[in-house]
Protein backbone atom coordinates (compact mmCIF):
# COMPACT_ATOMS: atom_id res chain seq x y z
CA UNK A 1 0.00 0.00 0.00
CA UNK A 2 1.17 3.30 -1.06
CA UNK A 3 0.54 5.09 2.87
CA UNK A 4 2.60 2.31 4.57
CA UNK A 5 4.95 2.80 2.52
CA UNK A 6 5.39 6.64 2.51
CA UNK A 7 4.55 6.10 6.38
CA UNK A 8 7.49 3.94 6.49
CA UNK A 9 9.80 5.92 4.17
CA UNK A 10 8.75 9.36 6.92
CA UNK A 11 9.85 6.81 10.04
CA UNK A 12 13.19 5.91 8.22
CA UNK A 13 14.28 9.77 7.31
CA UNK A 14 13.20 10.54 11.17
CA UNK A 15 15.07 7.84 12.65
CA UNK A 16 17.97 6.82 10.55
CA UNK A 17 18.34 8.71 7.97
CA UNK A 18 19.27 12.05 9.63
CA UNK A 19 21.02 15.10 7.91
CA UNK A 20 23.94 15.70 10.56
CA UNK A 21 24.60 12.01 11.76
CA UNK A 22 23.05 9.46 9.12
CA UNK A 23 22.93 5.87 10.56
CA UNK A 24 23.30 4.36 7.60
CA UNK A 25 24.78 1.09 9.14
CA UNK A 26 21.29 0.65 10.41
CA UNK A 27 19.36 1.18 7.26
CA UNK A 28 17.15 -1.36 5.17
CA UNK A 29 17.57 0.75 2.07
CA UNK A 30 21.11 1.86 1.99
CA UNK A 31 22.53 -0.32 -1.33
CA UNK A 32 19.66 1.93 -3.29
CA UNK A 33 20.59 5.38 -1.59
CA UNK A 34 23.00 7.63 -3.56
CA UNK A 35 23.87 9.30 -0.63
CA UNK A 36 25.36 6.39 0.87
CA UNK A 37 27.46 5.44 -2.03
CA UNK A 38 29.09 9.25 -2.24
CA UNK A 39 30.41 8.47 1.07
CA UNK A 40 29.29 11.65 2.43
CA UNK A 41 25.71 10.99 3.16
CA UNK A 42 25.64 13.98 5.41
CA UNK A 43 26.27 16.58 2.33
CA UNK A 44 23.29 15.05 0.97
CA UNK A 45 20.75 16.16 0.12
CA UNK A 46 21.83 19.31 -1.27
CA UNK A 47 19.15 22.04 -1.04
CA UNK A 48 18.79 25.63 -3.03
CA UNK A 49 19.16 28.65 -0.13
CA UNK A 50 15.72 30.08 -0.16
CA UNK A 51 14.78 32.84 -1.43
CA UNK A 52 12.56 35.40 0.55
CA UNK A 53 10.17 37.89 -1.72
CA UNK A 54 9.28 40.84 0.34
CA UNK A 55 5.79 41.42 -0.04
CA UNK A 56 3.60 44.29 1.03
CA UNK A 57 -0.47 44.80 0.90
CA UNK A 58 -2.64 47.80 2.21
CA UNK A 59 -5.64 46.51 3.75
CA UNK A 60 -8.95 48.36 4.76
CA UNK A 61 -10.73 48.46 7.27
CA UNK A 62 -13.80 50.15 6.73
CA UNK A 63 -17.13 49.68 9.16
CA UNK A 64 -20.49 50.89 7.75
CA UNK A 65 -23.57 50.69 10.47
CA UNK A 66 -22.28 47.77 12.35
CA UNK A 67 -21.37 45.89 9.33
CA UNK A 68 -17.35 45.22 8.39
CA UNK A 69 -16.21 44.89 4.60
CA UNK A 70 -14.31 41.96 3.95
CA UNK A 71 -13.41 39.85 0.29
CA UNK A 72 -14.23 36.56 -0.37
CA UNK A 73 -11.72 34.04 -2.28
CA UNK A 74 -13.10 32.69 -5.72
CA UNK A 75 -14.23 29.08 -4.90
CA UNK A 76 -11.76 27.95 -7.51
CA UNK A 77 -8.72 30.16 -6.69
CA UNK A 78 -5.95 28.07 -5.74
CA UNK A 79 -5.02 30.08 -2.35
CA UNK A 80 -7.75 31.11 0.45
CA UNK A 81 -10.73 29.75 -1.79
CA UNK A 82 -13.92 30.67 -0.12
CA UNK A 83 -12.17 32.24 2.68
CA UNK A 84 -12.78 35.63 3.96
CA UNK A 85 -10.42 38.47 4.45
CA UNK A 86 -9.85 42.41 5.13
CA UNK A 87 -10.02 44.21 1.79
CA UNK A 88 -6.93 45.31 -0.46
CA UNK A 89 -7.00 48.95 -0.62
CA UNK A 90 -6.22 48.53 -3.87
CA UNK A 91 -9.92 46.50 -4.38
CA UNK A 92 -11.91 49.53 -3.77
CA UNK A 93 -9.98 51.11 -5.89
CA UNK A 94 -8.03 53.85 -3.24
CA UNK A 95 -4.05 54.10 -2.51
CA UNK A 96 -2.16 54.28 0.88
CA UNK A 97 -0.37 57.02 0.82
CA UNK A 98 -1.39 59.67 3.13
CA UNK A 99 -3.99 57.91 4.47
CA UNK A 100 -3.96 56.92 8.75
CA UNK A 101 -2.98 54.05 9.66
CA UNK A 102 -4.45 50.92 12.24
CA UNK A 103 -1.92 48.70 11.84
CA UNK A 104 0.68 47.06 10.93
CA UNK A 105 1.28 43.08 10.34
CA UNK A 106 3.94 40.92 9.20
CA UNK A 107 3.44 37.21 8.45
CA UNK A 108 5.41 34.52 6.26
CA UNK A 109 3.89 32.02 3.96
CA UNK A 110 6.09 29.43 2.37
CA UNK A 111 9.40 32.10 0.63
CA UNK A 112 7.14 35.41 1.06
CA UNK A 113 7.41 37.71 4.01
CA UNK A 114 4.46 39.51 3.72
CA UNK A 115 4.21 43.47 5.50
CA UNK A 116 0.50 44.11 5.66
CA UNK A 117 -1.05 47.85 6.78
CA UNK A 118 -4.32 48.26 7.92
CA UNK A 119 -5.98 51.97 6.71
CA UNK A 120 -9.25 52.92 8.24
CA UNK A 121 -11.72 54.09 4.99
CA UNK A 122 -14.70 56.11 5.56
CA UNK A 123 -17.63 54.21 4.24
CA UNK A 124 -18.41 57.40 1.70
CA UNK A 125 -21.27 57.34 -1.03
CA UNK A 126 -19.45 56.60 -3.83
CA UNK A 127 -17.40 53.90 -2.47
CA UNK A 128 -20.58 51.88 -1.17
CA UNK A 129 -21.52 52.29 -4.60
CA UNK A 130 -18.72 50.86 -6.52
CA UNK A 131 -18.40 48.30 -3.48
CA UNK A 132 -21.65 46.98 -4.63
CA UNK A 133 -20.25 46.92 -8.06
CA UNK A 134 -18.14 44.20 -6.52
CA UNK A 135 -18.83 40.75 -6.42
CA UNK A 136 -16.09 39.91 -4.15
CA UNK A 137 -17.07 42.26 -1.63
CA UNK A 138 -19.17 42.14 0.74
CA UNK A 139 -20.49 43.67 4.24
CA UNK A 140 -20.12 41.29 7.02
CA UNK A 141 -22.35 41.95 9.93
CA UNK A 142 -19.78 42.42 13.05
CA UNK A 143 -22.70 40.06 14.89
CA UNK A 144 -21.67 37.06 12.29
CA UNK A 145 -17.76 37.97 11.90
CA UNK A 146 -18.03 34.43 14.36
CA UNK A 147 -19.42 32.48 12.09
CA UNK A 148 -17.27 32.89 8.71
CA UNK A 149 -13.96 31.15 7.63
CA UNK A 150 -11.58 33.68 8.18
CA UNK A 151 -7.91 33.38 7.05
CA UNK A 152 -6.00 32.56 10.78
CA UNK A 153 -4.35 36.04 10.31
CA UNK A 154 -6.70 37.83 9.62
CA UNK A 155 -9.34 36.52 12.46
CA UNK A 156 -6.83 37.75 14.73
CA UNK A 157 -6.23 40.72 13.12
CA UNK A 158 -9.69 41.78 13.20
CA UNK A 159 -10.22 40.47 17.18
CA UNK A 160 -7.42 42.82 17.81
CA UNK A 161 -8.89 45.86 16.23
CA UNK A 162 -12.49 45.44 16.93
CA UNK A 163 -11.20 45.56 20.67
CA UNK A 164 -9.46 48.96 20.45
Amino acid sequence: QSGTHNQAMMELGATVCLRQQPRCGRCPVAEFCSAWRTGAPEKLPRFKPKVIEKKSLARAWCVHEDRLLLRRGHAQARRLASLYELPELADLGLLPQNRPLLATRRRAITRFQITETIHPVKPTAPLRRRISRTPDLEWVPLARLEQLTLSGPHRRWIAGLRRR
